[in-house]
């Protein structure tokens, strides 16, 4: 199975499009995720067949929620949309999607880790016979 955009939103996945990218089409949402799972092959390329697309999918998250701190450390803290209200974020908001994004890179390194010592078993210890 290949990790599609919507295998990471919310019911099935754990981002919210409407929170994480608020007044950004559904559209636009797809096209950041389509772009985050296409970095997420391209990294796990060399993994076993079982574990790329659980690394693939969080990869993404993360470059997702990367995207999201990265925007709210670049832009202003309360943004307001035309006949639509505003938006802020709080600091303790802005802790917890900082600690999300780093539990979701904790997440792929521990799958990374798992498949690299995989990968290392295989090939037994080569002792000298000298």
């Amino acid at each position: 199975m290949a990790v599609e955009a919507a295998d990471l939103l919310f019911p099935v996945g754990p981002l919210e499009a409407a929170v994480l990218w608020p007044g950004v089409s559904l559209t636009t949402v797809n096209g950041y995720l389509e772009a985050f799972i296409e970095d997420g092959v391209t990294r796990v390329a060399s993994w076993t067949a079982a574990a790329r697309d659980a690394g693939t999918k969080q990869w993404a998250i993360y470059r997702a929620l990367d995207a999201v701190v990265r925007q709210f450390v670049y832009n202003a803290s309360q943004v307001a949309f035309a006949d639509e209200g505003s938006a802020g974020m709080s600091s303790e908001q802005f802790k917890m999607m900082q600690a999300d994004r780093d539990a979701a890179l904790a997440a792929f390194e521990e799958l990374e880790a798992d498949v690299t010592s995989d990968d290392a078993g295989s090939y037994g210890v080569i002792t000298s016979l000298r």
